[in-house]
């Protein structure tokens, strides 16, 4: 005899507060939430991997970039040691989240070409605009796969280490 174990599911809008420890599926944007004593939370990938930072006057909003040893900065893909290790949300103008993995809002989002992002694309760290991304694989020099395009308003931060063009990743050409 087998056990059918369901989930409560529903929208996203219309996910009620879960008990502790009762399971939740959103059908529209496939999350997976537990219900604890301070409310839903959602388990797996989005935002997980982030933490707020406080730099003087930093500048960043919506930028890929590193720590040099002294401050963070904007990341360009022209060397190993200026690749993107963190997505950069601005706060305030002295405060910033860091995001290294999981879901953003890209609302209003643009590549190094001022172009919209396009659903189901990756986007790569750019080679000519510090903190910026690029829809076009680099064909030389330093390649760095840094977000994915999920839909109109929102991305994945994927930070990958930065290859080479002719590198091969998992057997196969990257």
């Amino acid at each position: 005899m087998s056990v059918k174990i369901q989930l409560r599911r529903g929208t996203e809008s219309n996910l009620p507060t879960l008990d502790t420890g009762e399971a939740g599926f959103t059908t529209d944007t496939h999350k997976l939430y537990i219900g604890s004593s301070s409310g839903n939370i959602q388990i797996g990938i989005s935002n997980i991997l982030t933490d707020e930072i406080t730099q003087t006057n930093h500048g960043f909003d919506d930028d890929f970039i590193y720590h040099n040893g002294t401050q963070w900065t904007k990341a360009i893909a022209d060397s190993d040691d200026h690749t993107a290790t963190h997505f950069a949300v601005n706060i305030d103008a002295n405060t910033f989240q860091l995001i290294s993995m999981g879901e953003i809002d890209s609302t209003g989002m643009t590549d190094d070409q001022s172009d919209a992002l396009v659903a189901g694309e990756y986007y790569f760290l750019s080679q000519t605009s510090a903190g910026k991304i690029s829809r076009s694989k680099p064909s030389t020099g330093i390649v760095q796969s840094v977000l994915k395009a999920n839909g109109t308003n929102d991305a994945t931060i994927i930070i990958s280490n930065p290859v080479e063009p002719t590198d091969t990743v998992d057997g196969g050409s990257f």
